[in-house]
């Protein structure tokens, strides 16, 4: 069963009265200082106890938020323009990049700072998400339209080192301070000239 399953069923049997607790509970939950995963499974526990079959189930439902995936299609004109922006970026700084491996992909599966820049799931599959995502409720929704609006070609640029986001985390200084902002800079500079 899914969570959307599992509120829908709420509804229909309790109506209204599941709804103002199913809100009530959000905003408590909101207050409890809980981290997402936390909320999100209290959240289905909630809504589970609202259930008529009380029999052993397995509820799926997204316990952390969403994160838009980086792809680049070169059948789209503006990503295939941005494609090529940091191909020749790549070529032109042949010297400055020949102690480093690079490698270049056209899908980033993992969180950047400009994840949020684009989208490329279609509309169903987003409602699907949202409602199965217990934290859109309340603690942490996000707004699809805004990333479609704004919907711009995205590429990661990003620094080398060792343990990311971790307390020992460690960058290679001379890459990513002295390589890294040229290759940005030169990457938005041919974006914006080619044709």
């Amino acid at each position: 069963m899914s969570y959307k399953e599992i509120v829908d069923q709420a509804i229909a049997t309790h109506g209204q009265t599941f709804e103002r607790a199913l809100h009530e509970k959000a905003v408590e939950l909101c207050q409890a200082n809980m981290d997402l995963r936390e909320y999100n499974t209290a959240m289905v526990e909630f809504v589970w106890q609202y259930q008529p079959d009380k029999r052993p189930a397995i509820i799926l439902f997204f316990g952390s938020m969403y994160y838009p995936r980086i792809q680049l299609d070169r059948k789209n004109a503006k990503d295939a323009r941005l494609i090529q922006a940091v191909e020749e970026t790549i070529v032109a700084n042949q010297e400055l990049l020949k102690p480093y491996i690079l490698n270049t992909r056209f899908f980033f599966p993992y969180i950047a700072d400009s994840s949020f820049l684009s989208v490329s799931d279609d509309p169903a599959a987003l409602n699907s998400y949202t409602d199965n995502y217990p934290a859109n409720l309340r603690l942490q929704q996000t707004d699809f339209a805004l990333i479609g609006r704004l919907s711009m070609p995205v590429v990661n640029i990003g620094s080398y080192g060792k343990d990311a986001h971790q307390f020992l985390e460690r960058i290679d200084a001379e890459y990513t301070l002295g390589v890294v902002p040229v290759l940005i800079e030169e990457t938005i500079r041919r974006f914006f000239t080619l044709h």
